[in-house]
């Protein structure tokens, strides 16, 4: 499989390595919760372009991790309030502004560690937990 591929809001799980041998260049995603059980769901370096809907509540551990070729902005959805542990690790091609939305409660541990082309980050009020190295 290659190009796009639309995970709909009433998936619950996938299993590690799912897509592993895809090559998915454009990820929407209309989960509520995205919880992976591995973060080798996808074959990470080929996403080059992540679409979150407003009906995605949690980003889990590792979602995203290793996404290097995600470039630009990273626009997340309004409804989210929980970005797991080192979900967007190592995701370098992120760039610019960060904002937080309003809802945001919880940023676990090394959630954007090594995204060092971010240049600015907004943090909503409601913001309860940054944890350890998050940025």
């Amino acid at each position: 499989m290659t190009g796009e591929l639309k995970l709909p809001a009433r998936l619950q799980t996938i299993e590690r390595e799912a897509f592993c041998d895809c090559n998915i260049t454009k990820l929407v995603i209309e989960m509520e919760n995205i919880t992976f059980r591995s973060n080798e769901v996808f074959n990470h370096k080929n996403i080059k372009e992540l679409v979150l809907l407003d009906t995605v509540k949690t980003i889990g551990q590792e979602a995203f991790s290793g996404c290097e070729n995600i470039t630009g902005e990273l626009s997340l959805p309004g409804g989210l309030q929980i970005i797991g542990q080192e979900a967007f690790s190592g995701c370098s091609g992120i760039a610019g502004e960060l904002k937080l939305p309003a809802g945001l409660e919880n940023i676990y541990s090394n959630a954007f560690s090594e995204c060092s082309s971010i240049t600015t980050l907004t943090l909503p009020e409601g913001l309860q937990t940054i944890e350890l190295k998050c940025f």
